[in-house]
């Protein structure tokens, strides 16, 4: 316990004094023998987040998932799931769902030798310029360029085991 202390006061993170709050807190209870279960304690913003980010997740390689099928099956409005994007990741759902669309890109694109038109389609792209558009805004390079460079990089060869 006195060890977890030690590290946490040294660290710059003792400075901000929402964390300090709620590690003493923790600390605390720690301390005393008692779990906190926060999951109990989730604001309904933070729930819905969860679920979207849940359903986003899940969902990606399954069908086109827009912001309204997120809002719809957490049954809110798509402004509501917007502000709470907004408000809580500082990010749009429709950028998430975008980021989580060019993560599972690059992971295609480091293990597998789909094309990049077949990657595109894997993720509901109708247009591959699109997703090269979206993946290069985001990633500062090509699908093709980063393709190249990882396996630069890895020199171990493409493993051809695609989902």
């Amino acid at each position: 316990m006195e060890v977890v202390h030690r590290l946490y006061t040294q660290s710059k993170h003792e400075e901000d004094e929402l964390s300090n709050i709620y590690l003493q807190g923790v600390l605390y209870h720690m301390k005393r023998g008692m779990v906190l279960d926060v999951s109990k304690h989730l604001p309904r913003e933070d729930e819905l987040l969860d679920a979207a980010v849940k359903y986003i997740n899940s969902n990606i390689f399954d069908k086109y998932v827009h912001v309204a099928d997120v809002a719809d099956e957490l049954n809110i409005s798509p402004s509501y799931l917007t502000r709470i994007f907004n408000r809580k990741l500082s990010i749009s759902p429709m950028r998430y769902i975008n980021e989580v669309k060019v993560s599972s890109a690059k992971e295609l694109l480091r293990t597998c030798n789909k094309t990049i038109k077949e990657i595109a389609s894997d993720l509901h792209f109708s247009d591959p310029l699109y997703f090269s558009r979206i993946f290069s805004s985001l990633e500062g390079m090509s699908p093709r360029e980063y393709r190249k460079v990882g396996q630069e990089i890895e020199e171990i060869g493409v493993n051809n085991s695609c989902f």
